[in-house]
């Protein structure tokens, strides 16, 4: 949002930023945003491809810029978005 000019930045405080090289601010864990996954009839070999070029893309590749994605990374275990939607009443 501050960088499509929506917010200043400097109009707020971010109480115990956690500094662990993600570029963005932020005090709380980081959440999975984005899924990948392949349909049960993709070729299996194919998949395992585009994953391999996925997790190689450079945080300033243009393709990575356009889609605001900081990287790719392998899947996690996605219990704590659950645990997450749970305490905020949603699960």
């Amino acid at each position: 949002m501050h960088e499509d000019g929506l917010i200043r930045i400097e109009d707020f405080r971010i109480l115990r930023p956690v500094k662990d090289g993600f570029p963005y601010l932020h005090s709380t864990r980081l959440y999975p945003e984005w899924a990948f996954s392949r349909c049960a009839a993709t070729d299996a070999a194919l998949s395992k491809k585009v994953a391999k070029v996925l997790m190689l893309l450079d945080p300033d590749d243009p393709a990575m810029v356009a889609s605001k994605v900081y990287r790719w990374t392998y899947p996690a275990n996605y219990e704590m978005v659950l645990e997450c939607l749970r305490i905020v009443g949603l699960q």
